[in-house]
């Protein structure tokens, strides 16, 4: 890697909370790749149901072979993408084939053989967009829970307070690392960014048939908590969770805001 490792304090700390996602069948080629990203926590799958099982909220970036995905690449891009908006897609197929039928899947293509310096200038990138894009996101939710919190009545003002410190730290914390990576980043680089986040936008926004969102115990549950945005049903490993906790039959309640939210099919009533 070059720039990632020779940053600021700030920016290393956020870079180094995420990881990479490496979907390859092979085992040499999977070492090779992680190996090839000194500094950075890498996890690796085999399989789509790996892959699945491996990505949590801190993967910034998704390296899928075609040889993984295949014929799901497209369910695999949804289920990603409905976990983290803003995690970066890169694409291995072979050289021989056409580019045109990866176009839309991916974010970025690497054919093989995989080349060092091609794969490393390219996850680097797309490590601090992926990166840059979840500390906005997060800045943006916790700007609008310690909103939230700051109309508590007065019989809550006690557990109120408790966590607007803590929500108030971590706010302080985000905006120094983002002070950082705009520091560093230029505006073509930010547009770039931003370019991508709207496609991840506009491909979640298109129909779909799946039916990932209906749930065997209740008639809806959303992807996200509708107050702070938390992304449920993902393993956020601290005490988070899965971003929520069940109290009833449709009825959950978010770990973060403690939000509680009753599922109904296309909407959510929130307490």
């Amino acid at each position: 890697m070059t720039d990632v490792n020779r940053q600021s304090s700030e920016w290393l700390e956020a870079v180094r909370a995420h990881s990479v996602l490496i979907a390859e069948e092979s085992e040499a080629l999977r070492e090779l790749l992680s190996n090839w990203l000194p500094g950075v926590d890498t996890h690796a799958a085999t399989s789509v149901s790996e892959l699945h099982a491996a990505f949590d909220t801190t993967v910034a970036v998704a390296i899928l072979s075609e040889t993984v995905v295949d014929e799901s690449a497209t369910a695999v891009k949804t289920r990603i993408l409905r976990q983290n908006p803003y995690c970066q897609l890169v694409g291995v197929v072979p050289r021989s084939a056409s580019v045109m039928p990866h176009e839309d899947r991916y974010d970025e293509l690497i054919q093989r053989p995989v080349f060092k310096e091609e794969f490393q200038e390219t996850v680097e990138y797309r490590l601090v967009a992926g990166t840059y894009s979840n500390l906005v996101s997060e800045m943006f939710d916790l700007n609008s829970t310690i909103l939230a919190l700051e109309q508590a009545t007065a019989d809550e003002v006690s557990e109120r307070d408790e966590k607007l410190d803590t929500l108030q730290a971590r706010y302080d914390a985000l905006d120094e690392q983002l002070s950082e990576f705009q520091a560093h980043l230029s505006h073509d680089t930010l547009v770039r960014i931003l370019r991508t986040n709207k496609r991840h936008s506009e491909f979640l926004a298109e129909p779909s048939d799946d039916s990932e969102e209906q749930t065997t115990d209740g008639k809806y549950r959303p992807q996200r908590c509708p107050s702070c945005r938390l992304p449920w049903d993902v393993d956020h490993r601290n005490d988070l969770g899965v971003g929520y906790t069940q109290l009833g039959a449709d009825v959950y309640q978010c770990t973060r805001c403690n939000a509680v939210i009753h599922g109904l099919a296309g909407d959510q009533r929130v307490y």
